[in-house]
């Protein structure tokens, strides 16, 4: 397992070994859905919401 910061609250976010770049995961602390951008080092950013037209 790794683990990255989150882009919102700062907590660690831990990513299985398996995971691959597109992945999505979710903080635990706030909730924020994340994006796995980069594998090494392992680099997470936030995803927006879609806005409704």
């Amino acid at each position: 397992m790794q683990k990255s910061r989150c882009p919102i609250c700062n907590s660690d976010v831990i990513v299985d070994d398996e995971s691959i770049r597109g992945d999505m995961v979710n903080c635990s602390n706030c909730g924020s859905d994340l994006e796995i951008t980069v594998l090494h080092p392992l680099l997470l950013t936030k995803i927006e919401d879609e806005l409704a037209n």
